[in-house]
């Protein structure tokens, strides 16, 4: 149910690493420094920055459905990422002795970090409105047996802002079952689980 937040996260976190790129360009040609607007260095530099720092966004898992919308881990991995980028191109401009300007690296840092963040923040409350009206909620079937169920039933439909709802319930097993017994269970399990089209199973 998370496709789409990802893809947006995608699009969005693009433009804003693209947007913090220009800004850190032009601010620091802006500055009286020996930088051309045509200057390949720094125009090569804010397209490697860009490409490198997605591309740590995915490895870091800034995408995984598993933390997209709910708690920190979301906002966590993106500045982790984003310190990552930047450690590695202020490691490689020393070793290689580059002649870059601190102002730009510390601009375009710190716009990205700021754009990728009121991005991840903006998709965050479209998701909860949406998840209000009961969409991109995570189809979920409940396997327990007596309060315990139902007390994990009530917590998950209490607040769909949550992210999730439940669509079937299913008991658990006999204490004293058999290998065919157990057999059969998981079978139905599986049967509702396909059934009721859920993606997410809470025991």
């Amino acid at each position: 149910p998370l496709r789409v937040y990802a893809t947006r996260a995608v699009i969005w976190d693009l433009l804003a690493l693209i947007a913090a790129g220009i800004t850190g360009f032009i601010l620091r040609w802006s500055i009286p420094y020996n930088v051309e607007p045509t200057d390949i260095t720094y125009v090569s530099l804010v397209v490697v920055t860009v490409l490198a720092w997605f591309a740590v966004l995915v490895l870091r898992g800034a995408y995984d459905t598993r933390v997209l919308g709910v708690g920190s881990e979301e906002f966590k991995r993106v500045v982790s990422a984003s310190a990552t980028v930047f450690a590695i191109v202020a490691i490689v401009a020393f070793a290689l002795k580059l002649d870059l300007s601190r102002g730009f690296v510390l601009i375009t840092f710190a716009v990205g970090l700021l754009l990728l963040l009121v991005v991840r923040w903006t998709l965050r409350a479209w998701l909860r409105h949406e998840r209000r009206y009961g969409h991109f909620l995570h189809r979920t079937v409940v396997i327990g047996d007596g309060q315990a169920m139902q007390d994990i039933t009530d917590l998950l439909d209490r607040d769909p802002v949550a992210g999730f709802t439940v669509v079937d319930v299913i008991a658990d097993p006999p204490a004293d079952f058999t290998e065919a017994q157990l057999d059969a269970w998981l079978d139905e399990v599986m049967t509702r689980i396909s059934l009721q089209d859920a993606d997410t199973v809470a025991v």
